[in-house]
């Protein structure tokens, strides 16, 4: 039965092939159509086959192997072939496990597609049964067209290190040609699988990509060392655990930024596990320790979960953190820079440092407002109205401790207008900050003033008075009482300097030179620790400069103006 089954089947394979020949039809191999030009059955189990100019007697069992052998060994028939399906016949062929048909297609590979085609069908031969066979069939390929152009190049590293991943040792063999000449190509494509294993935490690729590397070149150079010491690094950083904080952590920071290769490896991992740790100290309502952990980060390669997590330390950072954190030069530069790009960063780090000024100023320490000025000025320069109130406000509380050398240098940094409130204030401290505009938004009110009254008398009958002789002092007094240090000011920037320095030492302006001397050494006396009793007190200390600055003005004044005693 079996030998009549036999008989059968050969009958029915010559009657098809007798008629393949007689109509021209195509032979399906692999789901690939085949065209064959002869196809006639000869001897029991062989046929003649002709295609182009090969011709030949080949047994059934070697029939399709032939017919594919035929096209991909001539380059007259590989044109014929339609490259659309190279790459249908190479996988269907796979999963028939016809790995030698496979294999001759995939020889010709690189003549039949372009580079983008070949990597793609590398990609889809994947890594099943047979795989690694038809890849090195695409290496031959590829090395006996050598050299190759630009063009090829990435396609050509990528099917080494596929080979490579699994014997290296072959590649070096069959295809020094591409594994010499391309080397480097090699290298950088092995780096950057390395580098993007590490940056998705997946160390143990990175591993064996790193085992490939020292298999295909020198094992003791020192770019080697220095990705395997990435590596022991990426692994540390990994095994943090953020929720204890990644203090231990702040100095590969410091080596990202020295080193590039390190910077492009392990800072994504840096970054994102610092995220990770801020949530948590953030969640524990440590927002002070998060800002410094965040801190730690590069200003140009912050992401938005940078500033998510930076606004949210902000908000919810405690009272008795917050100079801290903005004394904190790292944290305060790294929240400028911030700033500078994310205005609701920049709203809420005004607003600490406002509210700090005015806590600083309850707690009678003005002069630690020059810190939170520096501060603000950061991310506001001048000329700014915000920043000047701030000044203003630092004046004034320097006036009410009696220290007018400092007030007045806060007033000298005002950069825009003052209110007409600020210029009364000051000037009932006897501080004329523009002599001319206090004249008039003070003196001219008043004038008016007193001219609506004489108005408001003039419709009044005129009484008789007695006639009074004239002298000529009346009017020289009139002038000048009340309003000479005015009027000196306003002729002379100088002269009211002069006058502003002896009210400081608490003279009036008839003082002599003897008389600002021993109102300087009064003064001085009054501050010594020995009478104060203090050894160190910043307020008398800053009353001494004071006191000082204007005792020397004086007397450099009264040269200048050539003052000179009656």
């Amino acid at each position: 039965m079996p030998f009549r089954s036999k008989a059968l089947l050969a009958v029915i394979l010559l009657v098809v092939l007798s008629s393949a020949a007689v109509l021209g039809e195509s032979l399906t191999i692999s789901g690939v159509n085949f065209q064959v030009d002869q196809l006639e059955p000869a001897d029991q189990g062989s046929f003649r086959v002709r295609i182009g100019k090969q011709e030949a007697l080949v047994s059934e069992q070697d029939l399709e192997r032939f017919i594919v052998k035929a096209y991909f060994s001539s380059e007259e028939l590989a044109i014929r072939f339609d490259p659309a399906k190279l790459d249908d016949f190479i996988l269907n062929s796979q999963e028939n496990k016809d790995i030698d048909l496979a294999e001759l297609a995939a020889r010709w590979a690189k003549r039949l597609l372009g580079p983008r085609e070949f990597s793609e069908l590398a990609q889809r031969i994947g890594d099943g049964a047979g795989s690694q066979d038809i890849v090195k069939a695409m290496l031959r390929g590829l090395n006996e067209s050598y050299p190759l152009s630009q063009e090829w190049l990435s396609a050509a590293a990528e099917l080494m290190l596929k080979t490579a991943a699994h014997d290296a040792g072959w590649l070096r063999l069959n295809c020094a040609k591409l594994f010499y000449a391309y080397s480097e190509e090699l290298k950088n494509l092995l780096e950057e699988r390395i580098t993007q294993a590490l940056a998705q935490l997946d160390t143990e690729a990175a591993s064996e990509l790193l085992a490939v590397r020292e298999s295909l070149f020198n094992s003791d150079s020192e770019r080697l060392q220095k990705l395997r010491l990435i590596l022991s690094r990426a692994e540390t950083i990994n095994s943090s655990d953020e929720s204890q904080g990644v203090e231990n952590l702040y100095p590969l920071f410091e080596i990202c930024k020295q080193d590039s290769l390190h910077g492009q490896v392990l800072y994504p991992l840096l970054a994102t596990k610092v995220h990770a740790a801020a949530e948590h100290a953030i969640q524990r309502g440590e927002a002070a320790l998060a800002l410094t952990m965040l801190s730690r980060t590069e200003l140009n390669r912050r992401t938005p979960k940078t500033h998510e997590l930076i606004l949210a330390s902000l908000h919810s950072l405690k009272p008795k953190y917050r100079l801290a954190v903005i004394s904190d030069s790292t944290t305060s530069q790294f929240l400028r820079g911030l700033a500078l790009n994310d205005e609701a960063i920049k709203a809420v780090y005004k607003m600490l440092i406002f509210d700090l000024a005015e806590s600083e100023l309850s707690a009678g320490k003005p002069w630690a407002l020059d810190l939170l000025l520096s501060r603000l000025l950061a991310v506001q320069p001048d000329p700014y109205h915000e920043n000047d109130q701030l000044r203003m406000k630092q004046a004034r509380a320097y006036l009410s401790m009696n220290m007018r050398g400092a007030a007045l240098r806060k007033l000298d940094d005002v950069r825009t207008e003052i209110s007409i409130f600020d210029h009364m204030r000051l000037a009932l401290s006897g501080i004329f900050i523009r002599p001319g505009i206090v004249f008039v938004l003070l003196f001219l009110p008043l004038s008016l003033l007193g001219c609506a009254f004489l108005y408001l008398f003039r419709k009044e009958p005129p009484q008789k008075e007695p006639p009074r002789s004239k002298t000529p002092e009346q009017p020289k007094s009139s002038q000048s009482s009340g309003s000479e240090p005015i009027s000196r000011s306003s002729l002379s920037p100088r002269m009211s300097d002069y006058f502003r320095n002896l009210a400081v030492l608490g003279l009036g302006a008839k003082a002599t030179e003897k008389d600002i001397k021993a109102a300087y050494r009064n003064a001085v006396k009054k501050l010594h620790p020995d009478a104060t009793g203090e050894v160190s007190n910043p307020i008398a200390s800053e009353q001494f400069i004071t006191l000082t600055e204007a005792y020397e003005r004086s007397l450099q004044l009264r040269i200048e103006l050539k003052i000179v005693d009656e």
